[in-house]
């Protein structure tokens, strides 16, 4: 009986707090700030999301990214796992929305048939626009503009802009 109670408070709770689920799939574009220009032109890569909203206005997600970079280093990558919070101020049309991930960054490079892997701390300011894609209801079309900062000792920060869908169940 405890079972069920329990069962029964958690999902009243899911639909007191008009809370949903998403999933999304966008495209990454990097362009690098002084310290990392020196070793990369640019980069780009997919970025994968799950998250969770609450209220229509907080979501919380956790994100996988794996960038690739235009570089005379042979096949020079990072790829990144975030937990992500963000801010929807409006709940419907186009809603702006504010952010910031926190995660690991893993940058992976070949030198002389050896692999090379640092990691790292790193944090991401985030800013963009959600809005409905008008082919199916609940995928919307996600952007975002965004700063990273991985503390090394390398100082290596870069500027993002990323573009594509999300679908809410």
């Amino acid at each position: 009986m405890k079972k069920i109670i329990i069962l029964f408070a958690f999902v009243s709770s899911v639909f007191y707090v008009m809370a949903q689920f998403s999933t999304g799939l966008s495209g990454e574009f990097l362009y690098p700030l002084p310290k990392l220009k020196e070793r990369v032109d640019f980069g780009y890569g997919p970025s994968l999301a799950a998250g969770y909203t609450f209220k229509n206005n907080i979501t919380v997600s956790l994100e996988y990214e794996y960038i690739l970079f235009n570089s005379l280093i042979q096949n020079y990558k990072q790829q990144a796992e975030y937990l992500s919070v963000t801010y929807n101020f409006f709940d419907k049309g186009v809603i702006p929305y504010l952010g910031l991930k926190a995660g690991f960054f893993q940058s992976v490079q070949s030198v002389v048939n050896q692999k090379l892997t640092d990691n790292y701390f790193g944090l991401v300011p985030t800013v963009g626009l959600i809005f409905d894609s008008g082919l199916i209801t609940n995928l919307r079309i996600k952007t975002n503009f965004s700063y990273t900062n991985v503390f090394d000792e390398n100082e290596f920060r870069f500027l993002k802009f990323g573009i594509g869908l999300n679908y809410y169940f």
